[in-house]
């Protein structure tokens, strides 16, 4: 009998913690300047305190400026985060329980987050750990501030790096010196996460397709596609007829639905041809719209729309805009039986009073437009042999161009979280997949492999980096923002009562970060917790 996955990683858990308490208890990690912290091994050592002191005495000046860069900056993100956090929370209503994510989604480990690949995953959150926690020991050491030691966590593997400097000399220092050594780490990794942005895309912006042809991004479940076709695949022509975009694909010269049409594809090594069953199949239905309240159902294929013969996207569209809100019309569609189409019981649809654009102001109101006003609407979603076609020109163009088309701070916003989510969308998948498109410029000698793994390799250090930048950005302690946060109120309290005792002072900052720790914490757990509770 397998074992399921979550049981299995449980085991493997229990069995480090074991193993880990049992080494503590004899010793054998004492030998080797190991100790048990909490669940962890941590590995201290001495060595490396030297290139840190000879970095932080070359260049003080430096330091310390790049120091108030790195505060403005953290404060900025600090700010944006929470808003950030705060706006998510305010959408969670609208994300179905299916949807919500996954505790594992929350972190970002790799091995446990499911859209972090383990080794770009691993070598991303090393290289983000390492400069992250080398900044902090650089400006404890310009402060001053004795290194302890330096060292490792593992948790079954290497999972963090820490640098120790003396808790009494960082209580001491001055507040400015203090919010300095804290803000340079999380800082740190938000420049390094820019630095590999630039040259990720600089990189895939060197991808251009080998030649013209709409690629499959994938398939609708039970349609002629998911019956032949395979993401990745490139179409190049049907019936002969080359295609070189999705606006060809919806003026394709395809046969009345449901006859058979001849297409030709493409990997990017071997061409062959394909017979698909033709057609514009219904992939989405609206509720409450025509074809919802008719019982027209998802993969039917509809043949005629008020006598116009549908061929292709554009004829369906043209008719369509000659049917008037709430007019009866007729219509014919075929729905599958088994491996072949047959006539489906339908014939006549009565479309609803509600216009287009009353439908786009309901669903897409930054889509509307004045001239959808009188236009009928039928409330589907229709695909042409029920695929999901792509120009092969949007992956690269979507790589090294997050910011196309950006006209306001909106896109600006929408863009930027789009880029960010790629892991999520599969774009990054898709590109390695059809990597034999395209070619690549001066990069060309790596090879489709080679080129797609160099650049997974600086997206993902550009994408843990910002990761853990941010998040150590917010106010909530232990994160580094939270210790920034924390001084940031007692500065200002200072200022505001200059009578005040500095016990009560103290008392009131902590109050202050601490509420404001559990308010982050409540935001980060609402977009688990919010989406179920429907469910209860």
């Amino acid at each position: 009998m397998a074992v399921d996955g979550y049981i299995l990683a449980l085991l493997i858990i229990v069995a480090f913690v074991v193993i880990a308490y049992i080494m503590q208890k004899k010793g054998i990690l004492e030998r080797y300047s190991m100790e048990l912290y909490g669940p962890f091994i941590m590995w201290k050592t001495k060595k490396g305190r030297e290139l840190i002191d000879r970095t932080a005495r070359k260049r003080e000046r430096f330091w310390e400026r790049y120091a108030d860069i790195s505060l403005a900056v953290i404060f900025f993100f600090m700010f944006f985060g929470t808003l950030l956090l705060i706006w998510v929370a305010t959408m969670v209503s609208k994300i179905p329980a299916s949807k919500a994510p996954s505790p594992q989604m929350m972190l970002g480990i790799p091995g446990i987050n499911p859209i972090i690949p383990i080794w770009y995953g691993i070598l991303g959150l090393a290289v983000a750990i390492v400069f992250h926690e080398f900044s902090h020991g650089i400006l404890a050491r310009v402060a001053k501030v004795r290194i302890k030691s330096l060292g490792l966590l593992f948790f079954i593997f290497p999972v963090g790096a820490f640098v120790e400097p003396d808790e009494e000399e960082v209580n001491r220092l001055p507040k400015k010196k203090r919010m300095r050594m804290y803000a340079v780490g999380p800082s740190a990794n938000i420049f390094l996460a820019i630095v590999f942005a630039l040259l990720f895309i600089g990189m895939v912006g060197q991808a251009r397709p080998i030649r013209d042809g709409v690629i499959v991004y994938g398939t609708y479940e039970n349609t002629p596609a998911s019956d032949v076709l395979d993401a990745g695949m490139e179409i190049t022509e049907i019936n002969g007829t080359a295609i070189s975009s999705p606006a060809d694909l919806n003026n394709a010269p395809l046969p009345p639905a449901p006859e058979k049409v001849e297409i030709r594809i493409t990997d990017g090594r071997t061409e062959r041809n394909l017979e698909i069953t033709s057609g514009l199949i219904i992939v989405g239905i609206t509720e409450g719209y025509a074809a919802y309240e008719s019982g027209i159902e998802k993969g039917m294929l509809i043949s005629s729309l008020n006598d116009t013969t549908i061929h292709n996207y554009s004829d369906f569209t043209y008719a369509l805009s000659l049917i008037k809100p709430g007019q009866e019309v007729n219509i014919t569609l075929y729905e599958r039986n088994g491996g072949e189409y047959v006539p489906a019981n339908i014939s006549t649809i009565r479309f609803t009073a509600d216009d287009k654009y009353s439908y786009y102001e309901r669903y897409f109101p930054h889509e509307n437009r004045d001239e959808y006003r009188g236009k009928a609407i039928m409330g589907v979603a229709v695909s042409t042999f029920g695929i999901y076609a792509i120009d092969a020109e949007d992956i690269p163009r979507t790589l090294a161009h997050p910011f196309w088309g950006v006209r306001s701070m909106d896109d600006f916003v929408s863009s930027s979280l789009r880029y960010l989510s790629l892991p999520v969308t599969g774009v990054m998948g898709m590109a390695e997949k059809t990597g034999h498109l395209y070619s690549y410029g001066v990069l060309d000698f790596l090879g489709p492999s080679g080129f797609w793994i160099l650049a997974n390799i600086l997206y993902w250090i550009f994408w843990l980096n910002l990761m853990v930048g941010i998040t150590n950005a917010l106010p909530a302690i232990p994160l580094d923002g939270g210790f920034i946060f924390k001084d940031a109120v007692k500065w200002l309290l200072e200022k505001l009562r200059r009578n005040m005792d500095k016990e009560k002072l103290e008392k009131i900052s902590a109050r202050i970060s601490t509420t404001t720790a559990f308010f982050i914490l409540f935001l980060i757990l609402w977009q688990i917790i919010g989406p179920r509770l429907s469910l209860i």
